[in-house]
């Protein structure tokens, strides 16, 4: 009997650690969203360190998704560029572009010198060139060599089918 409910609390106890997992990452997740929205409203009112605290203290969350972290980012960035740190603006920015390289901010949304910075961090970014799988004619060849040996092969086949012999046939079973 004693065995019986320890199995069943278990059980309650393992349904219930499952079932509020995504309610507990869905509220952590308002949580963070909560705090990037305070840093913002701290930025827009003028208090830079105070905004800046927030940001620094929320990267270090590791429940941070990436488009959190993207917006945390681009806070931090506006934080930095607004107390004339260009370079430490310029160096959040370059992780900016890591995360979401199309990030292009139009001058409804930020300053327009901020908007200018990012314009000029994505120029100066080293243009990616596709390695060697990635680029399509390469896979062409690639392919139609494939299929060239393996036609070849078999299509080559065995031409001294005449002197082959088959297989005796096998001993009877013992009766």
């Amino acid at each position: 009997m004693i065995r019986k409910n320890l199995i069943y609390l278990v059980l309650v106890c393992f349904l219930f650690l499952q079932l509020s997992e995504p309610v507990l990452a869905v509220q952590d997740a308002n949580s963070i969203n909560q705090q990037i929205k305070k840093a913002r409203s701290e930025y827009y009112e003028g208090n830079f360190e105070q905004a800046q605290q927030t940001i620094l203290s929320l990267l270090k969350n590791p429940a941070l998704n990436k488009d959190q972290q993207f917006e945390a980012l681009i806070v931090l960035a506006e934080i930095r560029h607004a107390l004339n740190d260009e370079p430490g603006a310029r160096k959040i920015i370059r992780r900016i572009l890591e995360i979401r390289p199309d990030y292009n901010p139009s001058i409804k949304e930020e300053p327009p010198s901020f908007v200018a910075l990012v314009h000029d961090e994505h120029q100066k970014m080293p243009k990616k060139h596709a390695t060697f799988y990635q680029q399509k004619k390469w896979w062409f060849i690639s392919g139609a060599a494939v299929v060239g040996v393996v036609s070849v092969i078999l299509f080559s086949g065995n031409k001294n089918k005449a002197k082959t012999k088959p297989l005796p046939n096998p001993p009877n079973w013992p009766e």
